[in-house]
């Protein structure tokens, strides 16, 4: 392929990221749990040593505040701390100062550390394994799970530790807290519940939720001799990294920020033939498509190349579903791509805008190509309105690229995933455009997105951000019906829209719409689908009548 900038063509190295087989899949969700697991043996390393202490300030506050929510659970379940403390004795583990091990989890924890300063918190690890474990066994919860959580906020789970009076840590907490909110107000379990047992993922092109989507796959993993088969059917999305190819797993995700990235200016082909005229639905024409199903993709017609450009974006977005567990509802930040055509600079409507690369995949293979073409069913798979309806495009730069910004393409741009258009990442996520990333929201990643904004806001230069703050694009209205805070976290201005944001209502407001949105398409989906079961059970068992 003939490239016009010669100096944005970089031969990657060939690490895949971005899983594309069930297997890949399967052995990714592996990893991850692996991962987990050695974070609960480090955690049970340490607390084998007795006299073993946490190594980072107020670390202790995170396991205090889940020990109390624990015990509120456990009394709402008429289980008293009468009978956890006859548990901890009847285990050989009493503990005299249980009141010294808790800290209260409906406040801050800068606030839960205050309110239990006269208790002076215990510092050593071993106490709030030896409670955690017991109150899992009373609750009938996985201890390492249980564990897992509980230290979720300190050094053995993240890489960089915060005071707990810190920005990041306070509004880390205030998202939890809305999001455990969304959850209870909006029945989201049961929901999750039937997304997992009908496998059901979303396709945003049709608008629709489908079975046997995106999700945990049903295969299991052999671990090794003596290790139990992993089962990735419990895992949830934390950390989890896919191709943006429809269907997506079935989530409540509110935009809440869009970055431009790049410009790329080129050709593409369009078909000649009309596949819908423009009065009908973008997500009829999407149907016709068939991005989802595009391995049985019609290929196109006789096209002409007509000059195009890309606009392409990333979009932070905030998310809720399953974190660690199928059971784990909590936040999580997706980072996913924007993506705007215009042909003959006229900005055109398109059946699908999460990633350049259906409008890029190239079906029109050499032989050189060949044994590393992955991208050529995708070929067709997207529509764009003109003037005179909806017409099938693809092949985009197949006759050379022109850029600005930060872009980097491979000689098998169009060919291969492994050639596609790859960023600096804002996030830590992933650097593929064509891949979306779920990331969790901890205090890490609260302060990296707090980092962003400021960068977007200062115009600083940087290489994943040599641009200026119109690159910046708030997606949500910061005013919402409980008013803007007088005060803010962030001494920088450039946090204040999501704080306003999440002070004013206007984010819960949006999930919870999102959530219902979801929830009514799987009630539509499961009415489809049952009638065309009845509709060819009647069928079946007429023809079978009719022969009596």
């Amino acid at each position: 392929m003939k490239m016009a900038d010669t100096d944005n063509v970089v031969p990657f190295p060939k690490l895949r990221q971005v899983p594309v087989t069930a297997a890949a899949r399967v052995e990714q969700d592996a990893r991850r749990e692996t991962s987990r697991s050695e974070i609960v043996r480090s955690i049970r390393a340490a607390a084998e040593n007795p006299s073993a202490q946490f190594g980072a300030r107020d670390d202790e506050v995170w396991p205090a505040q889940a020990v109390d929510r624990l015990l509120a659970q456990a009394k709402s379940q008429g289980i008293t701390q009468r009978r956890i403390q006859e548990l901890l004795k009847e285990k050989g583990r009493p503990q005299r100062h249980l009141e010294r091990l808790r800290a209260d989890h409906t406040v801050s924890p800068a606030e839960a550390k205050k309110k239990a300063g006269a208790q002076n918190l215990i510092r050593k690890i071993e106490p709030y394994l030896i409670v955690l474990d017991v109150l899992a066994e009373a609750l009938a919860l996985s201890p390492d799970d249980v564990v897992l959580e509980a230290f979720r906020g300190t050094a053995f789970s993240q890489p960089v530790t915060f005071a707990i009076d810190e920005p990041a840590v306070r509004l880390n907490w205030q998202i939890k807290e809305m999001v455990e909110w969304v959850v209870r107000s909006t029945g989201l379990p049961s929901y999750f519940e039937e997304v997992r047992r009908l496998r059901a993922g979303y396709d945003p092109t049709t608008d629709e939720i489908v079975f046997g989507g995106t999700g945990p796959e049903p295969n299991s993993f052999h671990a090794g001799p003596g290790k139990p088969d992993f089962r990735p059917g419990d895992l949830g999305y934390e950390d989890h990294i896919d191709m943006s190819v429809p269907p997506y797993p079935a989530i409540p995700t509110v935009p809440l920020l869009r970055v431009r990235r790049v410009t790329i200016y080129g050709s593409i082909d369009v078909e000649k033939a009309v596949l819908a005229p423009n009065e009908s639905p973008r997500s009829e024409v999407a149907a016709l498509c068939m991005l989802r199903n595009h391995r049985a993709s019609v290929p196109m017609g006789p096209t002409e190349t007509l000059p195009a450009q890309l606009d392409v974006s990333t979009d932070i977005c905030l998310s809720i579903g399953p974190r660690t567990r199928r059971d784990d509802l909590g936040p999580m930040f997706e980072i996913r791509s924007r993506v705007e055509l215009s042909v003959e600079e006229q900005k055109c409507q398109t059946t699908f805008d999460w990633a350049s690369m259906p409008f890029c995949a190239r079906d029109d293979i050499s032989e050189d190509e060949a044994p590393v073409a992955e991208l050529s069913g995708f070929a067709g798979t997207v529509a764009a309105q003109f003037p005179n309806g909806w017409r099938r495009v693809g092949r985009f730069g197949k006759q050379g690229l022109r850029t600005t910004g930060d872009l980097r393409v491979d000689t098998l741009f169009g060919v291969s995933l492994d050639g596609g258009i790859q960023f600096e990442p804002l996030m830590g996520d992933c650097q593929i455009e064509a891949a979306f990333w779920l990331l969790p929201v901890n205090p890490e990643t609260v302060e990296r997105l707090a980092h962003l904004l400021n960068e977007l806001r200062t115009g600083m230069q940087s290489k994943r951000l040599p641009g200026a703050p119109e690159k910046c694009q708030w997606l949500i209205d910061p005013e919402g019906p409980h008013g803007i805070p007088a005060e803010f976290q962030f001494a920088s201005p450039a946090c204040r829209e999501f704080e306003t944001a999440l002070y004013s209502g206007t984010i819960e407001e949006a999930l919870v719409k999102e959530c219902r949105r979801l929830q009514a398409r799987l009630e539509e989906c499961k009415g489809r689908t049952e009638a065309a079961l009845k509709r060819q059970d009647d069928a079946l068992i007429g023809r079978w009548r009719d022969k009596e």
